[in-house]
């Protein structure tokens, strides 16, 4: 009563302090539990008060608002949170307007001034921008002159092959700033720097050479860069030169790139770049590896070196420190030039610089795939040719080598080396031009081995050096406007500098500065939760527990947030359910907290928190409090129950909560019986059943689990049976069949079925069985049951002497004595009568009396019978007999089984066996026949095969070896032994793993008979051991003639050449050796058809030889007696035209037991060289016998063939044919010229069948005139001189023009004198000298000062008179064939003095001509005075002496003025 009036008061004075506090005299955090809403709590205003405080200092205004309840502890200190960061943001935001504002006010100052500044320095820029618009325009106006007079100089050496200005100023920017942006990867400083220490001496001498540094150095993880890293000779590396430029500041960032990927390059801080005189303020570049690029690194990688001033452009590198063949690696630029105002520049004919293209006799250096127009250097190397910009013709690497004209690098007395250096004075010989147009451009450069770009050989021929040599996969280019071409008119005036007005700075805008914030609380409702666990702390919610399990309740409270209020008491009150028997002491003792009271006859229990609990939680209201879970222990002691439990907190009695209910159940085990087919209601569990019985089992499922189930039911079938159905949709998989039954409801009994068979061979085995059920809460096995099956009589046999091993499956012998075993054991379910018969195994006899237990032998029937009553369960019985082994068994299986039965079985015992031994067999064959030829004459050469068979007749399986001995005189053929005999020394072996009882095999292996074999006989035996046997085989045997001889001479000579090449026309001896070894006189005949490529020496056959040429066979026949050599010889004479063909010859002797071949005698002949000729560049199509023109380049190519059948010294040479010229550094594989003899030679040593192509080139010369060029080669190898087959190249002739007078075209007047008004005659003749039928066309223009004289042209010639030519056309002019035209002209009667000149144009369809000049002068017409006209006379003197007295009186008047 006293604690509800102090709690009332309380009540009251709480609420009047929260009134007190709202007023607003100071905050108090004041706590009450409401019996609805829970306990009150508070969070932490620590954080939230500072942050006020804070921002107040900030000039921030705050102002608080009133209390908020939340709904939890979290809601409040998020709420916080969320005020706080509003808060901090406000004074942050305020903070940062202060700074702002200051530094705005700064920056307005700088401003002022600067700007000022501006205004002055634009004034300037105005007055400079147009005194340079008018020297731009003064520069302009005097282009057109300067490019006229730059047009009479573009064909001299340097000079740009096409007038064009420099309007591109684009040479040198090192102040220029690099930014990049890439998808390869940055590599650091470091790592570049850590790569080039590798390349030791350089390096150490402080030179770093890009084109050493390989990018293997540059692939580790570490050695990425986020962003672009410059590196070069600067900071500790100030000093140290570069093989870009010895003493210049270098500097670069590099890049690893895969093919196809970039890197973007802005270039800015330009200060030396105009176009047309417009300043350039930013250069925009993106460089790409190409997809093409064919270098080796397997990474794909290449590494970039991207200089900081642009007109140095890249260093591009694949270089893994091995020179690679077949290489390449190329850049794509693309580009564009920006102007001070930041717009793209539009460019109208800028040329850009494309320099130092270096090709060496491998490498060649180019420019592709580019915008805008290639521009040759007069003089150059750079050229272009199929779409690529390269030295196209020759190399420009050193002097003298492949058409050089200048060594690239400087060689001391040696004029014009070193162009290959920007201020060099010829650096245009590897030079050229790009002229671009448009705001966008592209070029993409590289550097690629000669085999990639040329044909076969690669290019010219560098003595010492070979075209296919392998290169590094890098090079260094720029593209610059630095214009090696000499004399370019160029843009001098410059753009001045646009000064970059200021940029004023922006006042900042003053954010908000006023905040509102407010203080919270909640209420907590602790929750509450009961767990039901087995003693190990399993959780059995839901779960079914077996009867009298143990089950413990435990009553859990949720942990009180911090800030709570004190608590007066804590009371659990929990109701057990029926049948739930408590153990009392075990549950206080478990919850030692509390005080535990239980009544047993309501089964209440009431947990009261003791004091000591109580001040443990009210000690610090500040943190959070656990209240510790009272424990009940216990056990369910009811089957099939359903027991619920829920339980009650109390606090202060004023707030009560309830826990939710928690279930366990008990449940009712599923039931197995089993049964015979057809009977379901007699279980027979514990019963015999037999092999081949079907058995059905059911399994009963009662579902006690509180609610409806779906039940899993399996079963495995029991061992030695065999699945026969399922009821109830039951599924059977390996072995296991699944019932799957829904919705089984509580109290509710589900049964299934199944059927199996009793496999039919077991015996003694219990056949036992139980299911399984699982219904989602419960998983339990059936009981099991269990049938007994009776045991299969057993069989045996042993020896008499040893009745404890048994011999079944051991092998037997002829007339051995055995003894049979039956063992009967009753396993059944009751006593039983046995009966047992067993017939005689064939092969056998019984022996009298040795029956046993009442047996009975009946020779009608060759049976043995036993009869045994009353045999118990589990007892046994055994039966004995013997029988001895008939002589005839050999190679047959024993075999004996017996008859039993005991009234619930009839069955036979197992089958014994016993094998006796076979032995094994020997053959031998030839070839792939399968007749045996043993006994049979085989012949030296002659390939036989050896067959052992071997039987297991053992009566087990067997590891059986074979082995061989080989036969004398003759040879293993290698890998011919079969199933992996192996052979050691001169024994094959053969390991024929468990070869099964009753099997045979074979094994086989071939052999050779020896070359030198001659009336031997070849025999052979095998061995096979099986672990019961070791047996040899029968012995085959197979004579051998003695075989006649082959040989071949030359000439009287007796020494041998059977191997020898011989040559065409040799005479050649062939003698054949018989030997009769048959051991009697023989009639022998011996023939020998004629080898080819040879004809027979008329009557060279001794001994009566008889030549039928209609078969080419010559034929001896005597009579030879035994042990007598008879020899015959004939000769041949090798045919003139054999070139590489091999001449065989064979003989064959018949003599009555033996008919052989001889052995072959070969002799090789040499192979006639062959001479060839090509169009340079294609060596696959001949031009033998085809045309060709001055100034044709042609390849001559001998081939020749060693076929002497002996290593040789080969001498080839040419000399040059008449009318070209040798194409210098031509001849392939060491060729040597001699300019004074015009030959080549060649030497090299060859071995036998190797062939040997070399070659040259020839040029034709330019005064060919229908000249055939005709080339031969000796070639010589020591024991043969050749001249190769001629080629033949006709040459066109030139058509020939002559005059005449008129129509005496036989008589040339060339040269002379003619008259004016007289009529003559010219003539063009064409000779068709070609290899082919030609299409002739002639033009003549009538020669000045002669008038055509119509229709005086031949052969339907036609005369036009607008351009007063003759013209015409000739079809199908044969080879050979020549055909002259004609026509007249008449010359003017007005000439004087003049010469009158003509020559015609001819074109055959393979040249055009231009034939010679004709050149006649014209006799003067003067007034020649006549002697015998005196009034001439008189006037001509009368002329002269006035003219005599004029030059006196003249000459006086001087005199008298001076």
């Amino acid at each position: 009563m006293l604690k509800k009036v102090y709690r009332k008061i309380s009540t009251s004075m709480l609420s009047f302090l929260m009134a007190f506090s709202v007023c607003g005299i100071y905050p108090m955090n004041v706590m009450a539990m409401d019996g609805d809403k829970g306990i009150e709590v508070d969070a932490s205003r620590t954080e939230l008060e500072q942050a006020i405080q804070d921002a107040r200092n900030s000039g921030v205004t705050t102002i608080q608002d009133g209390t908020q309840e939340k709904n939890n502890v979290a809601e409040i200190e998020t709420d916080y949170s969320n005020q706080v960061t509003a808060i901090r943001n406000m004074k942050n935001s305020l903070d940062d307007y202060n700074q702002k504002k200051t530094d705005y006010d700064n920056a307005k100052a700088q401003y002022d001034i600067e700007k000022a500044k501006y205004d002055a320095d634009y004034a300037q820029y105005l007055l400079d921008y147009e005194a340079f618009k008018n020297q731009l325009a003064t520069e302009q106006a005097a282009l057109a002159a300067a490019l006229a007079d730059y047009e009479r100089h573009k064909n001299e050496e340097g000079y740009l092959s096409e007038p064009y200005a420099k309007s591109l100023v684009y040479d040198s920017e090192p102040d220029a700033v690099l930014s990049t942006t890439t998808d390869g990867k940055y590599m650091s400083a470091d790592a570049v720097d850590e790569a080039f220490s590798h390349d030791t001496d350089n390096y150490n001498n402080q030179l770093l050479q890009l084109d050493n540094m390989n990018i293997t150095y540059l692939q580790q993880p570490n050695d990425v860069a986020s962003s672009q890293e410059l590196y070069g000779n600067f900071g500790s590396k100030a000093g140290w030169k570069t093989n870009i430029s010895s003493n210049q500041l270098v500097k670069w960032t590099t890049v690893l790139l895969k093919r196809g990927q970039s890197v973007t390059a802005t270039y800015t801080n330009l200060n030396n770049s105009y176009y047309n005189g417009k300043k350039i303020s930013k250069v925009v570049f993106k460089y790409t590896l190409t997809e093409d690029s064919k270098f080796y690194n397997p990474t794909g990688m290449a590494w970039l070196g991207i200089f900081t001033d642009p007109t140095l452009g890249v260093f591009a590198s694949a270089y893994t420190g091995t020179f690679e063949k077949n290489t390449s690696i190329f850049v794509k630029n693309e580009f564009t030039f920006y102007d001070q105002d930041g717009n793209p520049i539009e460019f109208n004919d800028a040329l850009l610089s494309v320099a130092s293209l270096n090709r060496e006799h491998n490498s060649i250096e180019l420019a592709k795939d580019y915008t805008g127009r290639f521009i040759k250097i007069s003089g150059s190397t750079i050229g272009e040719k199929n779409s690529m910009v390269y030295a196209t013709d020759s190399l420009n690497f050193k002097k003298g080598e492949g058409g050089c004209e200048h060594t690239m690098y400087p060689r001391q007395n040696e004029p014009g080396s070193g162009w290959d250096s920007s201020d060099a004075p010829n650096s245009w010989y590897g030079a050229g031009a790009l002229l671009l147009n448009g705001p966008n451009n592209s070029v993409t450069l590289g550097a690629t081995s000669a085999t990639n770009i040329l044909p076969a050989p690669y290019g010219p021929y560098v003595p010492g050096k070979n075209n296919e040599d392998g290169k590094k996969p890098n090079i260094w280019y720029s593209l610059n406007g630095h214009l090696r071409a000499v004399g370019l008119p160029e843009i001098k005036a410059k753009e001045p500098k646009k000064p970059v007005p200021p940029t004023e700075p922006v006042e900042p805008v003053k954010p908000e500065s006023t905040i509102h914030y407010h203080y919270a609380v909640t209420y907590v409702k602790p929750d509450v939760q009961k767990a039901v666990t087995a003693a190990d702390g399993t959780d059995l919610q839901g779960r079914t527990v077996e009867v009298g399990s143990r089950v413990d309740y435990t009553l859990n409270v949720a942990t009180i947030p911090a800030n709570h209020e004190t608590f007066e008491s804590i009371v659990f009150n929990d109701n057990l359910p029926d049948g739930y028997e408590i153990d009392l002491e075990e549950t206080k003792q478990g919850s030692a907290d509390y005080e535990v009271e239980y009544d047993s006859s309501s089964r209440h229990i009431k947990f009261t928190a003791k004091s000591s609990l109580l001040a443990s939680i009210n000690a610090d209201t500040t943190t959070t409090a656990d209240i510790p879970a009272p424990k009940i222990i216990g056990k369910v002691t009811k089957a099939g129950t359903k027991y619920d439990n829920t339980f009650k907190l109390s606090l202060d009695n004023v707030y009560t909560v309830e826990s939710k209910p928690v279930t366990v159940y008990t449940p009712t085990q599923p039931k197995k019986d089993v049964f015979k087919q057809g009977d379901t209601t007699t279980s027979i569990d514990g019963r015999s059943v037999k092999a081949g019985d079907i058995l059905t089992y059911q399994i009963t499922y009662t579902n006690t689990t509180g609610e409806t189930r779906d039940v899993e039911i399996t079963d495995t079938l029991p061992a030695h049976t065999t699945f026969v159905s399922a009821d109830t949709n039951g599924v059977e998989n390996n072995g296991t069949i699944t019932w799957n039954v829904s919705g089984v409801e509580h109290g509710k009994s589900v049964t299934v079925s199944f059927q199996v068979k009793v496999d039919e061979d077991t015996q003694a085995e219990v056949i036992e069985n139980k299911g399984h059920t699982n219904d989602g809460i419960n998983s339990f096995d059936t009981n099991t049951t269990k049938n007994p099956t009776p045991t299969q009589p057993k069989k045996d046999v042993f020896k008499p002497a040893d009745m404890t091993t048994s011999i079944d499956g051991k092998p037997v012998k002829n007339g051995e004595e055995i003894t049979y075993t039956i063992k009967y054991t009753n396993t059944t379910d009751a006593k039983r009568t046995v009966e047992v018969k067993d017939v005689i195994p064939e092969y056998t006899e019984y022996v009298t009396g040795t029956a046993d237990n009442g047996g009975v032998y009946d020779a009608a029937t060759n049976t043995v019978s036993w009869k045994v009553e009353d045999v118990a369960v589990g007892n046994t019985v055994e039966f004995h007999f013997s029988v001895k082994v008939k002589a005839e068994a050999n190679g047959q299986v024993i075999e004996n089984k017996a008859d039993v039965h005991d009234g619930f079985n009839n069955v036979k015992t197992n089958t014994t066996t016993n094998p006796t031994p076979t032995q094994p067999k020997k053959d031998v064959f030839t070839g792939t026949d399968t007749t045996s030829i043993d006994g049979k004459a085989v012949v030296a050469g002659q390939e036989l095969t050896y067959k052992i068979t071997y039987t297991n007749t053992t009566g087990t399986n067997q590891d059986v070896v074979v082995t061989d001995k080989l036969p004398a005189y003759t040879t293993y053929v290698e890998g011919s032994a079969d199933n992996g005999g192996t052979l050691t020394g001169d024994v094959l072996t053969w390991n024929l793993m468990a070869v099964p009882t009753g099997t045979t095999v074979s094994v086989t292996f071939k052999v050779k008979v020896n070359d030198d074999v001659n009336g031997e006989v070849i025999k052979n035996v095998g061995r096979t051991k099986d672990g019961v046997n070791e047996v040899d085989t029968n012995t085959t045997t197979n004579p051998t003639p003695t075989q006649p001889k082959k040989d071949v001479f030359t000439g009287t000579d007796t020494t041998s050449i059977d191997g020898k090449a011989v040559v065409a026309g040799q005479e050649l001896t062939y003698k054949i050796k018989y030997i009769n070894t048959t051991g009697a006189e023989q009639e022998v005949t011996i023939t020998d058809v004629i080898p080819a490529h040879t004809s027979y020496v008329e009557s060279s056959a001794t001994d009566n030889g008889v030549y039928t040429s209609a078969d080419t066979k010559l034929t001896w026949t005597k009579k030879v007696a035994n042990g007598t050599v008879w020899t015959v010889t004939f000769k041949v004479k090798v045919n003139d035209d054999v070139s590489g063909e091999v001449i065989k010859n064979v003989g064959h002797t018949k003599d009555g037991v033996n008919e052989v071949d001889t052995n072959t005698t070969t002799n090789p002949t040499p192979t006639q060289p062959k001479k060839d000729v090509f169009k340079q560049g294609d060596t696959t199509t001949s031009i033998d016998g085809r045309s060709v023109k001055a100034g044709d380049i042609l390849t001559y190519q001998i081939t020749y063939t060693n076929t002497t059948g002996e290593t040789r010294d080969v001498e080839i040479t040419d000399e040059i044919p008449e009318y070209t010229e040798y194409v210098f550094h031509s001849a392939t594989e060491n060729g040597i010229y001699d300019g004074t003899k015009r030959t080549i030679t060649w030497t090299k040593t060859l071995s036998d069948q190797e062939t040997w192509t070399v070659q040259f080139d020839v040029k034709i010369s330019g005064d060919i005139n229908g000249q055939v060029v005709e080339n031969t080669a000796d070639v010589q190898d020591g024991l043969n001189q050749y001249t190769t087959n001629t080629t033949r190249n006709p040459t066109p002739t030139k058509p020939k023009k002559d005059v005449h007078e008129k129509g005496k075209t036989d008589i040339s007047i060339d040269g002379q004198k003619v008259n004016a008004g007289q009529e003559i005659t010219y003539s063009i003749s064409y000779t068709n000298t070609t290899d082919a039928m030609l299409d002739v066309e002639v033009k003549d223009v009538i020669p000045a000062y002669t008038t055509y004289v119509p229709s005086s042209a031949n052969l339907n010639g036609t005369y036009n008179p607008a351009t007063n030519t003759v013209s015409w056309k000739k079809e199908n002019l044969a080879v050979g064939e020549k055909v002259t035209f004609t026509f007249n002209v008449k010359i003017n009667e007005d000439v004087d003095e003049v010469i009158i000149e003509n020559k015609a144009i001819v074109k055959d369809g393979f040249g055009e001509w231009e034939t010679n000049k004709t050149k006649n002068p014209t006799i003067p017409q003067r007034i020649n005075p006549k002697t015998s006209d005196s009034t001439h006379i008189f006037m001509y003197m009368g002329v002269l002496i006035v003219s005599v007295l004029f030059g006196m009186v003249a000459y006086h008047t001087k005199s008298v003025y001076r």
